[in-house]
């Protein structure tokens, strides 16, 4: 995997899970996510914008999401699930997860790049 790059999942309408481990060092950043609003049957325009889904939904089920983890490993189980969107602390081993059940067209582009020695973990 090269240091820098833009990396895009999609689930074309299908029941898949997909994650993407980096297991060095980077800051992510969402550049596009539309997961849990586009179906092929859609037509009513949503709303723009991202919500917080509550823990308990992703631990017990319910629909789609993304889910921004980081610790040490590749196991997603033991990491931890980040709480901010808008940036990330640096620190080994971050994990873009998208789980699909299959009633959307879900999408996630994400941008990844070495921390900036300047500024770690800022928005």
């Amino acid at each position: 995997m090269l240091e820098f790059g833009t990396l895009t999942m999609k689930n074309y309408g299908l029941r898949r899970n997909c994650s993407v481990s980096i297991i060095y060092p980077e800051e992510i950043q969402l550049v596009n996510v539309d997961v849990g609003v586009t179906s092929e049957s859609s037509v009513y325009e949503a709303e723009v914008g991202l919500s917080d889904k509550s823990e308990d939904i992703v631990l017990y089920g319910g629909g789609d999401y993304v889910q921004l983890l980081n610790g040490n490993g590749l196991d997603t189980t033991i990491m931890r699930t980040k709480g901010i969107l808008c940036g990330m602390d640096s620190k080994n081993g971050n994990v873009v997860r998208m789980v699909s059940s299959g009633e959307f067209h879900n999408t996630v582009t994400f941008m990844y790049a070495p921390p900036a020695e300047s500024q770690p973990g800022t928005c």
